[in-house]
């Protein structure tokens, strides 16, 4: 909109100058309008030739090796699957084990892995149905001694040093105020 078709309609100058502020601003609106919609069809012009570029690739890929990675990839993916399967039930396990045990602290590692094998059996064994953990726990540790540390471990003692017996004798006998022994 041009200000001298608005001063032909005989218009006052104040009224043509807020006409015009709003029709700036409604351009200026647009025009960001514009650009955005410019922007997002540039983004689209390039993924498009990019898409193109890689379906070009894939025409010019052997079905036969291309099927062979998807083979391979799937391969992978179940392999994956049933190691983070095993790792769960692993976790599961080990869970449960720690809570039938509680506080009490094995020998030594090798010892508790032990028992966590035998644990792992017995829960899979049918005559162990209908028993709780605890139970079955229980029943594996029961009569055994020496699995887990004691509570009240051996105080660490130390021994006496090695005495010399000739400077004893004469520090014991200048403490009773005798002369030193003649040789």
């Amino acid at each position: 909109m041009k200000r001298k078709f608005l001063e032909d309609l005989g218009l006052e100058k104040d009224v043509i100058d807020k006409i015009m502020k709003e029709n700036g601003s409604d351009i200026e609106t647009e025009k960001a309008n514009t650009s955005a919609l410019q922007k997002k069809y540039d983004e689209e012009k390039t993924l498009r030739v990019k898409l193109e570029g890689e379906i070009g690739e894939l025409k010019k890929t052997d079905p036969a090796k291309l099927q062979e990675t998807i083979d391979d990839l799937q391969d992978k993916l179940k392999k994956r699957t049933e190691a983070d399967e095993q790792a769960k039930k692993a976790k599961a396990l080990a869970d449960r084990f720690s809570a039938v045990s509680g506080e009490k602290k094995f020998v030594n590692d090798f010892t508790k892995n032990g028992v966590l094998s035998e644990f792992k059996e017995a829960l899979e064994n049918k005559d162990n149905e209908g028993k709780s953990d605890k139970e079955i726990f229980e029943g594996l540790i029961k009569d055994r001694e020496g699995i887990f540390s004691s509570s009240n471990p051996p105080a660490d003692m130390s021994g006496t040093e090695p005495i010399d017996s000739d400077k004893a004798t004469e520090t014991l006998r200048a403490a009773m105020g005798l002369p030193p022994e003649k040789d």
